[in-house]
């Protein structure tokens, strides 16, 4: 808005006062502006620039009905004021209708034909940026005519300047705004929006720094963006020098100092900023934000709750469910949500509410409803399949703690169906090559007595790694073949050998190995030797070689021991 705000001024009849409503829409104070308009319009209601700007007003407020009255009114005042069409045209756009909304502004162009004001094509081609990327021609058509006609006019450096920085030309933007600069070296916008192409910079280096795997070019990316940051502060700090009480730049200079880790400065600046806007409801909002990022979660609902009195926006809402989750108030915050889910549209939902969602429903204990919404995180970002850990683990440690059979088995059960949703959400964004999910799959399966499951887990483990997670599914599928009743005495041998050849392989073994393969040995060593199971009969040939590698790897064990004394 303060790009539309400040290029639209036409002339001012009302010298000492109008002027001033206008510097409050300048620097975003939207609400004083249209308390100030409205008494100029009291004394006079047949100036129709006094309802131009009063729209203008409230469009910053978002009031777009009652802006689209004003305009209408004006136009009702003096047909041929081009401004009323442009504002008029603004709000049709708003409410999509393009159509009409270009037979508002074509009747601005007819009117300023017959006595040409640079500010009515300045006002018309912010109204096409705001249209978007279809209309940045019509844009640049108007503003290059406003620079050919009044070269010496710093706004008209300005505009354009703004046209090359919506279409992503930084480096015609910045000619632009050093021209208004060199034609007026105290004109404040020049300096502010310098400040706005660094952070628009320093936003496009960070994106590319989040994609790149080479660190050393993450490294230097991140220097790049801390110049942006050091840049932007600079030409900010010109601003407020220029105009102490431009709030913008304190607030825009507020999220560079967050960005270069100043906290403190961003907070002094933020402080400044809602000061100046006299605490309206968005500048609370701008600042709890802030306080929400440097985890000041009290400061924010205190900010937020007294804000609230007067008026409640779905971004209050979200902010108040985040903090109260963030401080471990979880069923207070999805009573904030609650609110915000019945008043958001679903498209306008994002990825951390359902995020967040779900911690609240986790935090209660509530899992089924804590997964759903991370299905509806994962959904918008696929990378969020990390959030699956927190249930999965949490279910691992339920089920170790509590000493109810039953309960550990529905534990379990629960922990291998989570742990799948995981590993399918996993699978869709980076390659799983080291076998730990299936690894901890298969053994939730085995916990949950699901032995077919369990076994065709531990079946995929040694294709796909050869280390721990292998040597260790090995282990564990002969043993869910051995506790599986339907299985045939036996049916672990296979998996018992194939583990003793994996241990057989490696110089060094931990602790766990030696007693996997000690356990390993002892099974085959009873299963070689009575392999039907008959009462009175073992083949010590057959078992010796298994009694010796057992006792290599557990050289007290007493079962071995005693089995290697009965087979000398």
């Amino acid at each position: 808005m303060t790009a539309l705000a400040t290029f639209m001024l036409p002339f001012a009849v009302h010298a000492q006062t109008l002027p001033q409503a206008i510097a409050m829409i300048d620097g975003e104070d939207y609400k004083d502006a249209k308390i100030a308009i409205t008494k100029l319009i009291t004394a006079d209601a047949t100036n129709p620039e006094l309802y131009y700007w009063n729209g203008v007003a409230k469009i910053g407020l978002e009031e777009w009905t009652s802006a689209k009255e004003d305009f209408k009114a004006g136009i009702k005042v003096k047909a041929k004021y081009p401004y009323n069409h442009i504002g008029l045209g603004r709000v049709l756009q708003h409410d999509g209708k393009k159509e009409d909304a270009q037979i508002e502004y074509e009747k601005a162009k007819e009117y300023n034909s017959k006595v040409y004001d640079v500010n009515v094509d300045i006002a018309l081609g912010y109204a096409y940026l705001e249209a978007g990327r279809s209309k940045y021609s019509d844009a640049e058509v108007v503003f290059t005519r406003a620079q050919t006609k009044e070269p010496k006019n710093p706004k008209s450096y300005i505009c354009l300047g703004d046209y090359y920085k919506s279409g992503g030309v930084k480096q015609l933007a910045i000619t632009q705004y050093k021209q208004a600069i060199a034609l007026n070296p105290t004109f404040v916008e020049g300096y502010y929006r310098l400040g706005q192409l660094e952070i628009a910079q320093a936003e496009q280096l960070q994106k590319k720094r989040d994609k790149e795997e080479n660190e050393e070019k993450k490294t230097k990316l991140s220097e790049e963006m801390k110049e942006s940051y050091k840049q932007g502060i600079e030409y900010y700090s010109q601003t407020i020098k220029l105009d102490p009480n431009f709030s913008p730049a304190y607030r825009d200079r507020a999220e560079l100092y967050f960005r270069y880790d100043k906290w403190v400065d961003a907070a002094n600046d933020y402080e400044k900023y809602v000061a100046l806007q006299k605490k309206d409801y968005r500048a609370q909002v701008r600042y709890a934000s802030f306080l929400y990022l440097t985890k000041e979660y009290t400061k924010a609902i205190d900010m937020l709750e007294a804000t609230r009195k007067d008026t409640t926006t779905n971004v209050m809402l979200r902010l108040l469910g985040y903090c109260h989750q963030d401080i471990g108030k979880p069923a207070k915050g999805l009573e904030y949500m609650a609110e915000y889910f019945k008043s958001i549209k679903p498209e306008y939902v994002l990825m951390d509410d359902y995020m967040y969602m779900g911690k609240m429903h986790f935090a209660l204990k509530d899992i089924p409803t804590a997964v759903s919404n991370f299905e509806k995180a994962m959904d918008k970002d696929s990378t969020q399949w990390r959030l699956m850990n927190m249930v999965v683990d949490s279910l691992a440690a339920q089920r170790t703690r509590d000493t109810s059979v039953v309960n550990k088995v529905k534990y379990a059960t629960d922990e291998a169906k989570y742990r799948k949703l995981m590993i399918e959400r996993k699978k869709k964004h980076i390659k799983i090559d080291n076998g730990r999910d299936y690894y901890m799959m298969g053994l939730a399966y085995y916990n949950a007595n699901d032995y077919a499951n369990a076994e065709a887990t531990f079946k995929q483990m040694p294709e796909m790694n050869e280390g721990f997670y292998a040597v260790s599914a090995y282990y564990w599928l002969a043993k869910t073949l051995r506790d599986n009743k339907e299985n045939k005495y036996g049916a672990p041998a296979k998996a018992y050998d194939k583990l003793l050849e994996a241990l057989a392989k490696k110089e060094k073994l931990e602790t766990y190995e030696k007693d996997y393969g000690a356990r390993a040995c002892l099974y085959m060593a009873y299963w070689k030797g009575n392999p039907e199971k008959q009462e009175g009969v073992f083949n010590c040939e057959l078992a010796k070689p298994y009694i010796t590698k057992g006792l290599v790897f557990a050289p007290t064990d007493k079962t071995l021991m005693d089995l290697g004394a009965a087979c000398p």
